[in-house]
């Protein structure tokens, strides 16, 4: 999945997962993560597939929350600059 501007979308690999090596800093702050958002409640999400047509709802737990507004990173634009 993938947050094109103001859009979920289906990323452009059919591949459901992939193998990446992460570095033992990343793994630590994605476990740390997951411990202060696992209680939360998933949100509804809108998803448009490849065709570019077919738009499906998914329930969808993110892992990177803005702490002043309470809602999903959307992209990380503030951050390069």
């Amino acid at each position: 999945m993938s947050l094109v501007p103001g859009q979920y979308r289906t990323t452009k690999n059919r591949r459901p997962r992939r193998a990446v090596e992460r570095l033992k800093p990343a793994l630590d702050a994605l476990r740390r993560q997951y411990d202060m958002n696992s209680h939360e409640s998933p949100i509804e999400i809108t998803m448009t597939d490849r065709d570019n047509r077919t738009v499906r709802e998914l329930n969808f737990r993110p892992v990177w929350i803005k702490t002043s507004s309470d809602e999903p990173f959307g992209h990380n634009q503030g951050f390069r600059k």
